[in-house]
């Protein structure tokens, strides 16, 4: 049993958040270390995307911010037309669990909608769930009496098992006010989860953060994520990967001056940009290549694990 397989193993037993001397405790009781700071071995494993560290400093699981909380989808003329939803950056994090759970089912991953007898297949992009499309939406469209800007307002009932509910929200009925209100909060956030630095961060990295520091966000839902930071100034959103964000004129700071959290950030940055170079070099055509690595390994292990410089230099590149 892995570091991560214990501390998934206890805290879904517990429930609730655990304190990191607690959990390690726990861990190491299963998994005992010869290492002389085992506790650096826990951290480590709790970098995995399953888990998440909640504004009290105590570590949970992710899905219990997403299980209950619902996002909006304003579907564009691009996904109304032939009736299927593309699965955006920004929507990453909430079908991410279920893509872990399913995979081993022969039919794919799909979308179990509450009310709907069928499920929605999701077809797979070249970069996996990035770009992929729920497929079979067309029904729901007509269903709903569904109109060009109304609004998809998406409960999640199990993120593991990929079930929501989806409630349609005519454009006329929304709360204009509350949203703008709920569009700044959540801005204010990313802002100060992001920190001072000039490293990269991703809308799967702050959307959970966000919901746990303010779970009304999950309540009644603010725009989408994406279109909220692409319209603030703060923010600059890379052009080659737009799930990346980074504070527009943020100064880049000593690292003496780094909390721990900034610290651990801008390692997984640096691991990418050492990862990009090598994939993409002075040829642009390779950026492929290393959206392929980022999506398959999620790069939540440390610049300095060797088990990631194998990977790196074994990944399949394209012909």
């Amino acid at each position: 049993m892995t570091y991560r397989q214990a501390a998934l193993s206890i805290l879904k037993s517990r429930g609730q958040p655990m304190s990191l001397e607690e959990l390690a405790q726990k861990i190491l009781e299963i998994k005992p270390s010869r290492s002389k700071n085992p506790i650096a071995m826990v951290q480590q494993a709790l970098r995995e995307r399953e888990f998440l560290r909640f504004p009290d400093g105590k570590w949970g699981l992710e899905t219990w911010v997403l299980n209950g909380s619902v996002f909006r989808i304003v579907p564009t003329e691009e996904e109304l037309e032939p009736g299927e939803l593309i699965i955006s950056h920004d929507l990453l994090c909430f079908f991410f669990h279920l893509l872990r759970e399913q995979k081993r089912a022969d039919d794919g991953p799909c979308v179990l909608l509450e009310g709907w007898d069928k499920p929605l297949v999701i077809a797979l992009g070249d970069y996996g769930l990035l770009n992929a499309r729920i497929l079979g939406v067309d029904k729901w469209f007509r269903h709903s009496g569904f109109e060009a800007g109304d609004s998809i307002l998406v409960k999640v009932r199990d993120a593991e098992e990929g079930r929501f509910a989806f409630q349609r929200e005519p454009r006329g009925e929304r709360k204009e006010d509350l949203i703008q209100q709920l569009n700044q909060e959540f801005a204010d956030l990313a802002y100060k989860f992001m920190g001072g630095s000039n490293y990269l961060s991703s809308f799967g990295n702050i959307i959970p953060l966000a919901l746990a520091a303010k779970p009304h966000l999950a309540q009644y839902p603010p725009d989408p994520y994406y279109d909220i930071l692409l319209r603030d100034r703060r923010f600059q959103i890379e052009p080659e990967l737009p799930g990346l964000i980074r504070r527009s004129n943020a100064p880049i700071l000593p690292r003496r001056d780094l909390t721990p959290e900034q610290e651990l950030e801008l390692e997984d940055w640096e691991a990418r940009e050492r990862l990009k170079a090598i994939f993409v070099g002075k040829d642009p055509a390779r950026i492929p290549d290393y959206l392929d690595f980022l999506s398959e390994y999620m790069l939540y292990s440390s610049p300095d694990d060797p088990e990631l410089t194998d990977l790196v230099h074994s990944f399949p590149l394209r012909a």
